[in-house]
């Protein structure tokens, strides 16, 4: 018998204030591991609010908002999402990421960050360690739940014939949303079809013809139905190309 032990455990972002002679300042502590968050569930982070001398404080007049940045530029905020206060007396909240939050976010790396607002509406700034760097590490990750991806379809419309050779318009070959696993599927609806089907893909962003070179040429003969091809690699963009002798082809479908 084969056993797999799963645990669960709490995501805590330990946040902490520095007293001053003239103000707070809001900091986390320097051991927070980075978060991850996982697309297709609802995620809760907890927040943790300490002083220097790793003792809870009141937090019943704040408001915490935690921010979801961009890692290229690091100030841009993708998401942000108010921190619902669990104990106030204890320095205790929570921020859910709901699965709706993550939809239109890909897989990635960011950061993240904390912003504290008083009863007085003063902001304070978010400290991730005592080095005082201002952003957290943060993980979006594909979630345990599998999503269904729809398909890019070509129809007899999204060809160009010349001299009995059919190519397609160009799909996006999506290199970032596979995270170079790099698997890409392809169905042909035929009909009758005898012919060459030549899978292409470039790396460039442009859609020139000389940037095409062949990954794969499939053969069918007298086919009709669906005829199935996979193949793996990471490109910017993918085409078909098809020398039918007899038969037609009706439609491909593409997913990466």
């Amino acid at each position: 018998m084969l056993v797999t032990t799963v645990y669960l455990y709490d995501q805590i972002v330990n946040l902490k204030i520095k007293v001053d002679t003239d103000k707070q300042h809001w900091g986390y502590e320097m051991y927070n591991h980075p978060i991850k968050l996982y697309k297709g569930i609802d995620n809760t982070v907890q927040i943790q609010i300490k002083n220097d001398n790793q003792k809870t404080l009141t937090i019943t007049d704040k408001t915490i908002t935690f921010n979801i940045l961009n890692s290229s530029d690091g100030t841009s905020v993708l998401l942000s999402k108010t921190a619902t206060i669990v104990d106030g007396i204890n320095g205790k909240a929570k921020v859910t990421i709901t699965e709706g939050d993550l939809l239109n976010l890909d897989s990635q790396y960011l950061n993240y960050s904390v912003k504290v607002v008083d009863g007085e509406e003063n902001q304070m700034i978010g400290y991730v360690d005592g080095a005082y760097d201002v952003v957290g590490q943060l993980q979006i990750l594909d979630g345990v739940f599998p999503d269904i991806k729809e398909s890019l379809e070509l129809k007899l419309a999204d060809f160009q014939n010349a001299g009995g050779t059919y190519t397609s318009d160009p799909l996006v070959a999506e290199t970032k949303l596979n995270q170079n696993t790099g698997l890409h599927t392809a169905a042909f609806y035929v009909n009758g079809y005898s012919g060459d089907i030549k899978v292409q893909a470039t790396l460039n962003d442009n859609v020139a013809p000389a940037d095409y070179f062949d990954i794969k040429t499939v053969t069918l003969t007298a086919k009709t139905g669906i005829a199935y091809t996979n193949w793996n690699g990471v490109y910017n963009r993918v085409r078909f190309v098809h020398t039918p002798t007899a038969g037609s082809m009706q439609k491909i479908l593409y997913r990466s």
